[in-house]
């Protein structure tokens, strides 16, 4: 919430993000992202869309997959995966849908599975929810990547003076 007081910030949400690998033949693990979003009904940033299934918000012990997902695998919704946080354990999970994230590298370039599921659901991983990831929408239509910047230098300093740490940010063209 501080994050928003920043002048120039439009909106900011937080969510956890988890490595891992996800099994998706036998004998055949692949990168697994899994994110974590507090609240599924309010996503202002990186909206999701439901292709297949559902509900959104999914049900605890679920995940949605990316839909890019499907060209490494034939995954559908009711499937079961197993999969395994970095450090954790080899858990399985229901698939509850199949979603497009437009702003996510396609898996058949980064083969990577983007998957998303309740702060619940990381929890019953064994995984910590706090959060790790900070996605910001600027005010206004900045027209440079300076501007842009910033504005990102501000939210930067504003989360380090509260104690935070910063490992870096990305910021795609205007």
């Amino acid at each position: 919430a501080e994050v928003r007081t920043v002048p120039g910030v439009a909106q900011a949400e937080a969510r956890r993000v988890v490595s891992g690998k996800i099994q998706l033949a036998p004998d055949f693990w692949t990168a697994l992202e899994l994110q974590a979003i507090p609240d599924f009904r309010h996503i202002h940033i990186n909206r999701l869309i439901l292709e297949q299934g559902g509900p959104l918000p999914p049900a605890e012990g679920t995940v949605l997959i990316e839909s890019s997902t499907l060209s490494l695998a034939s995954l559908r919704p009711e499937d079961v995966v197993s999969i395994q946080p970095v450090g954790g354990q080899i858990r399985r999970l229901k698939i509850a849908g199949i979603v497009n994230d437009p702003n996510q590298i396609p898996s058949s370039i980064r083969p990577t599975v983007y998957g998303y599921v309740t702060n619940e659901t990381l929890r019953q991983l064994g995984v910590s929810d706090s959060y790790n990831r900070l996605y910001i929408q600027v005010a206004g239509n900045p027209q440079t990547r300076e501007a842009i910047e910033r504005i990102i230098t501000n939210v930067n300093r504003r989360i380090t003076d509260l104690g935070g740490v910063v490992l870096g940010a990305f910021i795609p063209e205007p």
